[in-house]
């Protein structure tokens, strides 16, 4: 009796899985990222006026973040979720809802760093730090909820999380 061979061979199959691996490592340095910025956030939100270390810490965390995501996002899009349309048909209407999560994400962010810039330049500004903070916190919610869905998918392939 023959024995059929795997469509696709161990090795090829974990070059086809480093990158989400790499994007999975990333997520959970993120998470504890976002618990850091969750904490300044619920700190500003506590003061009248942001701390100048505080506007530091906040516009440093929006610029890695900024552009950091751009590439992370565009390695799913184009590598991972494709291979996954491949190989798991059945995830189509997920990818697409994480895709969707993307664009929310870039939206939510743009919003929040303008109201950012805004707050950060006006002295006129009194109480802009509270609605910038729920502003802030929302896009840690809508970004942890996202981050931790896709882990949810990537448990359910077992060669991917060995």
């Amino acid at each position: 009796m023959k024995r059929a061979l795997p469509l696709v061979p161990d090795e090829t199959e974990a070059l086809l899985w480093a990158p989400w691996r790499m994007l999975e490592s990333d997520h959970d340095s993120f998470l504890e990222e976002l618990l850091e910025l969750e904490d300044l956030l619920e700190q500003g939100r506590s003061q009248k006026r942001y701390p100048a270390s505080l506007v530091r810490r906040l516009t440093r965390f929006i610029n890695d973040f900024e552009s950091h995501m751009g590439s992370h996002f565009a390695a799913e899009e184009k590598a991972v979720f494709p291979f996954l349309r491949r190989h798991a048909p059945h995830l189509e209407g997920t990818l697409l809802f994480l895709i969707a999560e993307h664009e929310s994400i870039r939206r939510t962010l743009a919003v929040w760093k303008r109201s950012f810039r805004k707050t950060k330049t006006s002295t006129a500004l009194r109480g802009g730090e509270v609605s910038l903070s729920v502003q802030g916190l929302e896009l840690v919610r809508l970004l942890r909820t996202h981050v931790e869905r896709e882990s949810r998918i990537m448990r359910r392939f077992p060669s991917v999380a060995a």
